[in-house]
Parts: C-alpha cells; structure tokens; sequence
C-alpha cells in the first residue's frame, strides 16, 4: 500500500466510531524503514492565518484494521470539534488588551 493510498482513508476509532480525519504525514524510524505513527493535521483557524488546531498522532500499534475504505484505530484521541461560537471566543482573545 502506497502513501497516497493510506490518505485516502477516512480514520475512524473503533470505540465510538468517531471519524478523526484523513492521515496527512508519517513519522519514520531513523532508518526510514518502518512506521512509528500517522499524522493527522489540526483544523486550520481563520482560513489558516490564525495557526492550526493540534495534530493528533496515532501510532501504529493503534491501528487495529487497514479497511477498503477507512483506517481502523483504537485510541482515545479526540479531535477538537469546533463550536458555534469559536469565533467569538477567538475575537476576544484576538482584541483583548494586554
């Protein structure tokens, strides 16, 4: 299986069914030989200018199942929904005096 393959694939945890995303890098041995972990990029804040969310990292001993078309995974990493109000939240953060 190839890394544009791997990509393609929805990550779901088997706990709950959450879907977390699509995997976006690997994390490599030194060797270059084996993988440690899927990458999974962070939500983009304000069409990227305002930074990313944090990445979620799935090691390989998580994955439980490479499906047709999802990546199985046993992990208890959420990923940050955002809310209706964020960009409130983030307003304030954004203009509050120092």
């Amino acid at each position: 299986m190839t890394f544009r393959e791997i990509c393609k694939k929805q990550v779901v945890q088997t706990v709950n069914g959450t879907c977390l995303g699509r995997v976006d890098d690997l994390v490599m041995d030194e060797t270059g030989r084996r993988i440690q972990a899927f990458v999974l990029y962070g939500a983009p804040k304000m069409f990227g200018l305002m930074g990313r969310e944090p990445d979620l990292m799935i090691p390989v001993d998580k994955v439980k199942m490479f499906g047709v078309d999802v990546l199985l995974v046993e992990t208890d990493e959420q990923k940050r929904e955002r809310q209706a109000g964020d960009w409130k939240n983030w307003l304030k953060e954004l203009f509050a005096a120092d």
